[in-house]
């Protein structure tokens, strides 16, 4: 396993990232919000996990920002989430009162994405995660896919919100990779659209909504068995779904390539509710929002108020998401091209 990917180093990166958050409060004291109208930008659709992760969060960070300015939520979505990254990387407002909450795979798009974006992900202001997650493989229970063995055989659909996002992205990687059939059905905005579309029947299932979102948003799912969990899209599974005996892909790679390439993959959920502000800000500034931003994460209130909406808080600092990016950044150009023609849906 990748040394980049292992939980200490990331419970390191975690450690050091609110020290620094600690020590760079008061030297934002003299930035202030007063009078401003802030603005979270969102690259999905309203009902969905990252909507409501943005509007928990539109409820709380006021109090912590210098002046609690006011505070909307405007959702954008579209070209899994690079019509927000390339609004806030060129267009946003450079006074620090926008900033997007990104799809995790989002900001690993310059290296698996095959087509140009125009933004550098490094160069954001990042100002954390909010949530790591397992994304999950699901079929409809109605559907004649009962386990992995039949998904190399039978195949199913999932819809996905467009080429470049994780929701066709990691369908993609386990057909190319694992010899999985699934077939992408593109052109829905959000995670909302698409679960609507799973019981409607219009696709067979997901494959990348994440384990803790399928529990909190669709507990009656679960409850009555209207669904089958097949694979964890994950470096490290989820220990109540290993216990169910739900495999990793991981675990039916079978080359030391696909490790590496599925490991690259599946990174960006270990910040799996990443936030940025737009590149160029002060570095006040930023650091305003960067302490804000993560004594948010820590305030018991917006812990409680996502608890009550069935939702995890874990909160990666700055250093976590740059640390990634950094080395998904450093890969040569044979794997870069490797990884786009899998996540891009051209090798099958």
């Amino acid at each position: 396993m990748p040394a980049f990917v292992r939980r200490p180093v990331l419970a390191f990166l975690h450690a050091t990232a609110i020290l620094v958050m600690a020590m760079s409060a008061s030297s934002a004291q003299d930035v202030s919000f007063a009078g401003k109208i802030f603005v979270i930008n969102v690259g999905t659709s309203a009902g969905g996990g990252y909507d409501l992760y943005a509007r928990s969060l539109a409820r709380h960070l006021p109090k912590h920002l210098p002046g609690a300015p006011t505070i909307n939520v405007r959702n954008m979505p579209g070209a899994g989430g690079l019509i927000l990254a390339n609004y806030l990387y060129n267009l946003a407002p450079k006074d620090g009162t926008e900033i997007g909450a990104f799809e995790h795979g989002t900001a690993f798009a310059p290296v698996l994405n095959g087509t140009p974006v125009k933004f550098d992900p490094l160069k954001f202001g990042w100002l954390g995660s909010l949530d790591s997650f397992v994304p999950i493989v699901l079929v409809w229970h109605d559907k004649p896919v009962r386990s992995v063995e039949d998904l190399k055989t039978r195949g199913m659909s999932v819809g996905a919100s467009g080429i470049g996002s994780n929701t066709a992205g990691y369908p993609f990687a386990i057909d190319a990779l694992l010899g999985l059939k699934i077939k992408v059905v593109n052109g829905y905005p959000g995670s909302a659209e698409i679960n609507f579309a799973v019981e409607k029947g219009e696709v067979d299932g997901i494959s990348s909504w994440c384990w803790d979102c399928l529990k909190s948003q669709k507990p009656d799912w679960l409850v009555e068995n209207k669904v089958r969990v097949l694979l964890q899209l994950s470096i490290n599974g989820d220990p109540e779904l290993t216990a169910m005996g739900v495999p990793t892909a991981m675990q039916l790679a079978t080359t030391q390539e696909q490790k590496k390439l599925l490991a690259i993959v599946f990174a960006s959920a270990e910040f799996g509710r990443p936030f940025a502000a737009p590149p160029g800000l002060d570095p006040q500034r930023l650091k305003a929002l960067q302490s804000a931003f993560a004594a948010t994460a820590q305030d018991p209130e917006f812990i409680a108020d996502m608890t009550a909406r069935k939702s995890t808080v874990r909160f990666s600092g700055p250093a976590v998401v740059e640390k990634l990016l950094e080395t998904a950044g450093s890969l040569d150009q044979a794997t870069r091209d490797k990884l786009q023609e899998i996540y891009s849906g051209r090798r099958h």
